[in-house]
């Protein structure tokens, strides 16, 4: 499950990385696109960690390490609400993906530097095995957009994740959306 965990966050760093470098080339295009993507990407992993991961922390390892990592996400949340709102061009779009990117290279590496190595202690490779099928079960039916207000613990999130996910989904295909 680590692994697994670990390929979305290169895949997230990649993502900040080519926005990062768009900017600094002074190109927009594709910035919504790849703002798109990077969203899709990093609520998926959430609601993996938060339906999956976090109760597996809280009950066996550490609640306030589990509080806090579900605090880091309603931060990245409520910021990648307001970049929704944002045009690539906007003033305030570099802002706001400036502190987005530090919001995530930091739980990244929390998570990576102490909740991935307590969970390694903490279970058994088979049981990280079947968390992370239960993660990937999740992800596949994770919400597309942001939605901070959305419960972020179970049974909450267990429920209305997936149909929220449906729902972004649905409204992906009539937007046009992909």
């Amino acid at each position: 499950m680590t692994e697994l965990l670990a390929t979305d966050h290169r895949a997230v760093e990649g993502l900040l990385a080519v926005l990062d470098a768009d900017r600094a080339s002074g190109r927009h295009g594709n910035r919504a696109g790849l703002m798109r993507q990077l969203t899709i990407e990093v609520l998926g992993h959430s609601a993996a960690e938060e339906t999956v991961v976090y109760p597996a922390v809280r009950a066996k390892i550490d609640p306030g390490r589990a509080e806090q990592a579900l605090h880091d996400h309603l931060d990245v949340e409520r910021t990648l609400k307001v970049i929704e709102r944002l045009r690539p061009d906007d003033a305030d779009f570099d802002v706001e993906l400036g502190t987005l990117a530090a919001q995530l290279h930091s739980h990244i590496a929390d998570e990576e530097e102490w909740i991935f190595p307590l969970l390694r202690a903490a279970f058994s490779p088979a049981q990280l095995v079947e968390l992370g099928v239960k993660a990937q079960a999740v992800k596949r039916r994770a919400p597309t957009r942001p939605h901070p207000l959305a419960p972020k613990r179970p049974p909450g999130v267990a429920v209305l994740g997936p149909l929220t996910g449906l729902l972004d989904r649905a409204r992906d295909l009539l937007g046009g959306r992909r």
